[in-house]
């Protein structure tokens, strides 16, 4: 009965520890400008960072796509990717704010030939297009 009650109390232990830890989000940006596209993934944590995985698919000239993390008025360096002609791909770029909630949102910006065409934010509920 002493070793019924004692598992009893770990397996509640237990899942009182793994229902406290917030779980992680994804979400991720897509932006299109004719035949250049961005799409990317963003996985939050539960501490202060997000890890941006994603692409840039360029057929003709120079194509960036720049994001950040901000909380307030702390914010990350800037990260740019871009490609001339073809696919580039990255994974799992660090974006870290130490600061109480850590990286609160995500903006990215699409840039054709040195001009901002879209630029999106996100947050661990998803994106919305600025413009």
């Amino acid at each position: 009965m002493r070793v019924l009650k004692s598992l009893s109390i770990v397996a509640a232990v237990v899942m009182a520890v793994f229902t406290a830890v917030p779980a992680q989000a994804a979400t991720g940006w897509s932006m299109e400008w004719g035949a250049t596209v961005t799409q990317s993934t963003i996985d939050w944590t539960s501490g202060y960072s997000a890890y941006v995985s994603g692409h840039i698919k360029a057929v003709s000239g120079y194509r960036e796509v720049c994001f950040w993390g901000q909380n307030g008025s702390e914010k990350t360096g800037k990260v740019c990717k871009y490609s001339t002609n073809g696919t580039y791909s990255w994974s799992n770029e660090l974006l870290r704010i130490t600061v109480a909630g850590g990286v609160q949102r995500i903006y990215a910006d699409l840039i054709v030939d040195g001009d901002i065409v879209h630029e999106v934010w996100c947050t661990r509920n998803g994106c919305s297009r600025n413009w």
